[in-house]
């Protein structure tokens, strides 16, 4: 794929002629009002001009740091949309509102890395102190359904599809929802996931506040019911829930003996997170490597819906203990952002500068540069010894991103296994990833991770370039398990294996 043009936004040209626009020291000489954000009360109104000049500050940045913000359209067409959100910020706004007016423009970009965060403070707030639904659902092909009420008790039966909330149909909920987030590219997957996830809070900021919310629903049994479920608040929702068992471990196998499987789940890629559990990536592959060979193991089962990483290193080194001959899954990184970093006043810059100047980072043309072939992100990997050499298969989900959506790719480009489950959440050209620039704008205190990195995955898509991996086998649960319990991707792939193997 060619690498996009990577001008900075600052010397493109606009309109007819060569003019240099928003020349970075005027730029930075008007914002530099203050060097750090101050903490704003979620129910201050911000002025619009306080708020244009986050929305000037954050373009610049994107588009002079993000390692590849034309990937799914050009520079014009980005612009245009933050010219048109600063025309349409006329009167004060809540940083919450101003935090979702930028959703739509980012989502120009396509890149859900750079979803805009609220600051702590007003999120500890309201995921911790507002009232919302106590409820949590899945959202399957016909409709949403109820997986759990997040009470303590049960007033709705598990596996019911909701037909409205307070009179809202469950699609156009949905529809709604579905502004509050940004996607790679095209997917939908990702979203709908995230709105599962975040339904109680989610609801609260589009709909507002509700000391009760009336949900019809229909049975697992076929009946039709109506039932008030009164708000509670995110601290009400942990201390009415009891806690059963122990947490689980992030990454864990099980032998299946009746289908000769070894199932593998990976709950992340993120060597941080596998670090603070305690587990190591290489010791705990080796272990699930030997039960599988005095097993006789005849399959194994990757499941990594829900996992996500920045580093491809850790999906790499899963992917050694399958692979049949030497691999990489990276064939090059792409990255713009200057040396050194600018707007230092609003951005912390991680562990990009060193990590770069290390990289032996080559210089191309327009500006692009890319990591030597010597590094080790890309460089190419040799099967472990005695790596599994039976049937493999993958399971990933719209919540499967990044280092776990490239292990996905490698699987499936390299004929070694085969895709199950649902599309990915990271379109299939490759992630962005890396130390993140975190950007935060200094009147409203939001805050956008900003990744350096684009991977250039090894192989080629089979589906749209900006939509995620597609599965061989597409399965998703079935309502009818969601009342039992049971996982219906897991025992269906399972019974597949029973009978072929």
């Amino acid at each position: 794929m060619a690498v996009p043009h990577v001008i900075p936004y600052f010397w493109r040209p606009l309109g007819k002629g060569m003019v240099r626009v928003g020349l970075f020291g005027v730029l930075v000489f008007v914002l530099c009002g203050s060097v750090r954000a101050q903490l704003v009360r979620r129910d201050v109104l911000l002025y619009p001009e306080k708020l244009h000049q986050d929305v000037d500050l954050l373009r610049e940045v994107l588009l002079t740091c993000h390692p590849d913000p034309f990937r799914f359209t050009d520079s014009l067409s980005i612009v245009a949309r933050f010219e048109a959100l600063k025309d349409s910020i006329r009167v004060p706004m809540s940083v919450e509102a101003f935090q979702e007016s930028l959703v739509p423009v980012l989502r120009t970009i396509g890149d859900r890395n750079c979803q805009p965060q609220l600051p702590e403070h007003i999120r500890t707030e309201l995921y911790r102190h507002r009232a919302v639904l106590p409820m949590r659902v899945r959202i399957l092909s016909t409709g949403m359904y109820v997986e759990e009420e997040l009470k303590g008790f049960r007033s709705l039966p598990s596996g019911s599809r909701i037909l409205s909330i307070n009179g809202v149909s469950a699609d156009s909920i949905v529809q709604r929802l579905e502004g509050l987030y940004l996607a790679d590219g095209a997917i939908r997957t990702y979203r709908t996931r995230m709105i599962e996830q975040d339904l109680p809070w989610a609801l609260y900021r589009v709909f507002g506040p509700k000391s009760g919310h009336a949900v019809r629903y229909v049975a697992p049994d076929g009946t039709t019911g109506d039932q008030v479920l009164f708000a509670i608040t995110g601290e009400e929702m942990e201390r009415s829930r009891k806690p059963t068992g122990a947490p689980l471990l992030p990454w864990r196998a099980s032998w299946e003996a009746e289908s000769s499987t070894m199932w593998l789940t990976l709950r992340t890629l993120h060597p941080d997170s596998l670090e603070a559990a305690g587990q190591r990536p290489d010791k705990f592959l080796r272990s699930v490597l030997n039960e599988a060979h005095q097993n006789k193991a005849k399959a194994l089962v990757i499941d990594v819906r829900g996992a996500g990483g920045s580093d491809l290193e850790v999906a790499e080194q899963v992917f050694a203990h399958i692979a049949k001959e030497p691999f990489r899954s990276n064939r090059q990184l792409v990255l713009r952002t200057p040396l050194p970093v600018p707007f230092e006043a609003y951005c912390e810059r991680a562990a990009f500068q060193s990590e770069a100047h290390s990289a032996g980072v080559r210089t191309g043309t327009q500006g692009a540069r890319s990591l030597s072939e010597k590094d080790k992100r890309v460089r190419t990997w040799r099967p472990v010894p005695k790596a599994f050499a039976g049937k493999v298969y993958i399971v990933g989900d719209g919540m499967t991103t990044d280092a776990a959506a490239a292990l996905v790719a490698l699987v499936k480009r390299s004929g070694r296994g085969h895709f199950v489950g649902e599309e990915t959440g990271t379109v299939s050209i490759g992630p962005t990833g890396g130390a993140p620039l975190v950007f935060t704008a200094p009147n409203s205190g939001i805050r956008v991770n900003v990744p350096l990195f684009r991977f250039v995955l090894e192989g080629t898509p089979d589906g749209p370039f900006d939509h995620g991996e597609q599965p061989r086998h597409t399965i998703e649960q079935r309502p009818t398990a969601i009342a039992k319990g049971r996982d219906t991707v897991r025992g269906s792939l399972l019974e597949l294996l029973r009978e072929i193997l």
